[in-house]
């Protein structure tokens, strides 16, 4: 069980040692050994096996089996069954220190634009007055926002679509893509148009900027991207309170970024690209956000110009990435033959670019 072995070495220390201590505590031998092997990588599989007295099959249920708890352990620490923690005003408060909470609430969440939030404080409110006239108005108020939920659903997704499509198209250039990439630009704007609200903004800021950034596609009838990332810029600074904009303005930084990069005003890049790494484990997971896998290539090319190859040996080894992005896989692997040749290992990094160049789904680009 391969996905074992992964989650156990994604184990951040803390949850670790709860797990570890847990299996202690409870005398779980079998378990501790196959937990401590995979997160140290002590043992071959076969001897793993061997060494905890199963046979194959019992093996694979006592893998499977500890795979049950990690989940149940991790859930247990997160908290994840309470799906709506609002409910207890609807049963455990008096009705007016109900409503008085969820009204402070409602405004709260109003003004930071947390649409997912306003779902819920709308739903126990209509039944809380669900005797009262004001039952109508609630659900009116519930119904307009499942629909702004679902519409802002419709613009992430159409965000990611035109991020992968950009991502083919900067590898292959191809018209059908550019083609694609219009039509989407077209679709967001016609979205935006419908739902002016600061998260729509940022969506549609992101695709006009990026087709300017990394498909040098000129737009005449839009802003340049300099204004519309300090558009960005403004808009993530003016809702501190919306948590989903600490992961948008990691990607204006990196636009930033980007942009001093291709103007060549590279100091300014730098200040950015300092930003950026200290995200470097878990960047490449904002792949839906931006062309998150253009920053290796990039900084690459910032440490050739600012004179610190020597970076380039140190580079963290563990990144975090979407497995079943193809064009991020494929980018982690030139890093690895750049990182070789920065660090004395220039056959190996000859092969490793003689395989990308040999590989059979690199062939149309």
């Amino acid at each position: 069980m391969d996905k074992l072995r992964k989650i156990i070495e994604q184990l951040s220390d803390e949850d670790f040692g709860q797990i570890e201590s847990s299996l202690i505590e409870n005398d779980s031998k079998k378990f501790l050994t196959v937990l401590i092997s995979y997160r140290e990588n002590i043992l071959p599989e076969e001897k793993l096996r061997k060494s905890t007295g199963c046979n194959e099959g019992s093996f694979n249920v006592l893998k499977s089996r500890l795979f049950d708890k990690i989940q149940e352990l991790l859930v247990e620490k997160n908290n994840v069954q309470e799906t709506n923690p609002l409910t207890k005003y609807l049963y455990d408060y008096p009705r007016e220190t109900s409503i008085a909470i969820l009204h402070k609430l409602e405004k709260t969440y109003i003004d930071n634009d947390i649409p997912q939030e306003l779902i819920n404080v709308y739903s126990i409110l209509k039944k809380i007055y669900f005797h009262s006239d004001k039952y109508y108005h609630y659900s009116k108020l519930y119904n307009k926002q499942i629909a702004y939920t679902v519409a802002l659903e419709k613009a992430e997704d159409l965000l990611f679509n035109f991020n992968k499509t950009l991502a083919n198209y900067f590898f292959s250039r191809c018209n059908d893509d550019k083609e694609l990439i219009f039509l989407l630009k077209k679709e967001i704007e016609g979205i935006y148009s419908l739902n002016q609200s600061h998260r729509f903004e940022l969506i549609k800021n992101f695709i006009l900027i990026q087709c300017q950034l990394f498909a040098d596609i000129e737009m005449s009838d839009e802003e340049h991207m300099e204004d519309l990332i300090k558009r960005c810029e403004e808009i993530t600074n003016s809702y501190p309170n919306d948590k989903q904009l600490k992961y948008y303005r990691l990607v204006v930084d990196y636009f930033w970024l980007e942009y001093y990069s291709k103007i060549n005003q590279l100091k300014k890049a730098d200040k950015y690209l300092e930003t950026i790494n200290r995200q470097g484990k878990t960047w490449l997971l904002y792949n839906n956000y931006c062309l998150a896998f253009k920053f290796l290539l990039t900084k690459a090319q910032l440490f050739y110009a600012l004179n610190k190859t020597e970076g380039l040996k140190t580079e963290q080894e563990e990144i975090y990435h979407d497995n079943y992005d193809f064009y991020t896989e494929l980018t982690l692997k030139y890093r690895k033959a750049i990182i070789n040749i920065y660090s004395g290992y220039i056959y190996e990094s000859i092969n490793m670019l003689y395989y990308l160049i040999d590989d059979v789904s690199l062939h149309h680009f």
